[in-house]
């Protein structure tokens, strides 16, 4: 009798070991598709993430851009003054990017030349003295209006930019 049950009580661990068993490989497999369903639901806000920060790289990079080459049309209007002052009927002076690199404009920025327009707008004021300005114009098809908006507020009030026709 005594041997008799111990195989009754091995009969049932194994049968009830195999049971767990099978109920482990069940709770695996459900346990794999929570795990794809919760990565399906989580991939798109990374992803999306991404795509913000890349967005927002390149427009502090572009205003970085933009602010430089500010800088250095500051320093042409400075050393232009009396010619640019001189000009009769003209309110707005376009500028060759090319030209300001006697000014320090940097040879990187030259390779993107043509996304550039800058321009000295004059100005009188009340007392009838003339002002100058010097203003940034970035054109990219690829940018939008509110991302305009978000580079313009990073680079400050000189920095433009042309979308489509307007300016």
């Amino acid at each position: 009798r005594h041997i008799t049950g111990k195989i009754n009580m091995n009969k049932k661990r194994t049968v009830l070991s195999s049971f767990v068993e099978r109920s482990q490989c069940g709770s695996m497999l459900v346990e794999l598709l929570l795990s794809i369903a919760l990565a399906m639901l989580v991939i798109p806000f990374i992803f999306d993430y991404h795509q913000t920060a890349v967005v927002q790289a390149e427009n502090v990079a572009i205003a970085k851009q933009m602010s430089g080459i500010q800088t250095v049309l500051e320093r042409y209007i400075i050393e232009n003054r009396e010619n640019l002052l001189r000009t009769v009927g003209k309110n707005i002076t376009r500028i060759n990017i090319d030209d300001l690199y006697d000014y320090g404009l940097s040879p990187m920025v030259l390779e993107n030349a043509d996304k550039y327009q800058l321009r000295i707008l004059k100005s009188a004021d009340t007392t009838g003295s003339a002002t100058l300005q010097g203003v940034v114009v970035y054109t990219d098809s690829d940018i939008t209006p509110i991302r305009t908006r978000e580079i313009v507020n990073m680079g400050g009030g000189n920095i433009g930019f042309v979308d489509g026709a307007h300016v």
